[in-house]
């Protein structure tokens, strides 16, 4: 797959398909364009294509933006973001780990910060625990929530009725919280600053 810029300086992938005979287009809920063509097209006839395909392409996009749907971000913007809040996400995660261990003393092995697309944050069977950037970005009580959750998984490492009893032990008012958690969606937080 190979990817070219576009006249607004967004990203398009372009997949070529061996068998294939005219080109498609396909806009996704995150506004990422993506043209199929066959395996030999030019990539002046791609670019013409789009050319002629614009203002559909914006339409589409516009239609998914009010619908709530979210662009998607750069790669360089992605990881500029990324660089700009992890040190303050790491702060965060110190201070919370670092209360947490004042109440029972919780052995890990390592804590990273991480710019993970699908979780706030992970621990390993090791007892490696990981986090998202976007951590900071949620209010505090939250972002305690998700390092109490991961602590708990030292103990219990699934979502058994022990884990959630041990996380409300340690943190009561947990199973509000993470009600609270499923307002918030992973890939929108920090959009905002874009």
């Amino acid at each position: 797959m190979s990817e070219i810029r576009d006249s607004f300086g967004g990203v398009i992938r372009i997949r070529r398909r061996r068998g294939l005979r005219n080109l498609r287009l396909a806009v996704a809920h995150d506004g990422q364009v993506t043209v199929t063509a066959p395996r030999l097209a030019p990539l002046m006839l791609i670019r013409r294509f789009l050319a002629d395909q614009e203002g559909w392409i914006i339409d589409a996009q516009t239609r998914f933006r009010a619908a709530g749907h979210i662009p998607r971000v750069s790669p360089e913007k992605a990881r500029e973001q990324f660089l700009a809040h992890r040190e303050t996400a790491r702060l965060r995660v110190d201070r919370y780990l670092t209360l947490l261990n004042a109440q029972q003393a919780w052995v890990y092995t390592s804590v990273t910060i991480r710019d993970q697309r699908t979780r706030w944050g992970s621990c390993s069977a090791r007892g490696a625990l990981s986090f998202n950037y976007r951590l900071v970005f949620l209010p505090p009580h939250l972002a305690e929530y998700i390092v109490a959750h991961e602590l708990c998984h030292l103990r219990e490492h699934n979502h058994s009725p022990r884990f959630w009893e041990l996380l409300e032990e340690v943190l009561p008012g947990a199973a509000i919280r993470r009600q609270e958690l499923r307002e918030y969606s992973l890939l929108e937080s920090g959009q905002e600053e874009q």
